[in-house]
């Protein structure tokens, strides 16, 4: 019951909540789009970099973007500081890319994909910040 006083007290969602699930939803759609057409790209790095990274770079953005949306039912503020949310990248690739393979055999750790996530995060960032003209 508190959380529908808290949806109703901000008319459901502030335009930060609305951005971030703005931006969930693309970075689902264009998963998608790639999912379907990364195999068929015959440019060489072009292909590369959408069959191997494209999709962990979209995954740095919208797994930002979740965790501000999940906070906004929290107590705790939104995530806005780019050394944060760097933290928050550098952690999501240390168990990504160095501890899940250890526990599940089909995946593979990778330098790159950490990159990759540090990027998305990074944009994630810079598009904050250039929408909501934030200081942080």
């Amino acid at each position: 019951m508190q959380y529908v006083v808290k949806m109703i007290r901000y008319s459901l969602f502030t335009e930060d909540d609305k951005q971030n699930l703005f931006l969930i939803s693309l970075s689902a759609i264009l998963f998608y789009i790639n999912e379907a057409i990364k195999f068929k790209i015959k440019i060489p790095y072009l292909g590369y970099l959408l069959r191997c990274h494209y999709n962990d770079f979209l995954g740095g953005i919208s797994f930002m973007a979740l965790i501000n949306v999940i906070l906004f039912f929290s107590k705790y503020n939104k995530i806005k500081k780019l050394k944060i949310i760097l933290l928050i990248g550098v952690m999501c690739s240390i168990f990504w890319e160095l501890i899940t393979p250890i526990f599940i055999i089909d995946s593979t750790g990778d330098f790159w994909d950490a990159v990759s996530y540090g990027l998305g995060f990074t944009v994630y960032w810079i598009i904050k910040r250039v929408k909501n003209k934030d200081t942080t």
